[in-house]
């Protein structure tokens, strides 16, 4: 996947970092929930 990656950037509105693909897809992850989940994890 990341040879297929044409940008990534970090939407201080939306809290997500958006991945653009090179097929014109674009992956989306929510900061907040994975932080939410990883520390839920920690112990």
């Amino acid at each position: 996947m990341k040879n297929n990656i044409l940008s990534c950037e970090f939407n201080i509105d939306t809290a997500c970092v958006e991945i653009k693909l090179t097929d014109g897809s674009m992956v989306s992850v929510y900061c907040i929930a994975v932080e939410n989940k990883y520390a839920n994890n920690m112990y």
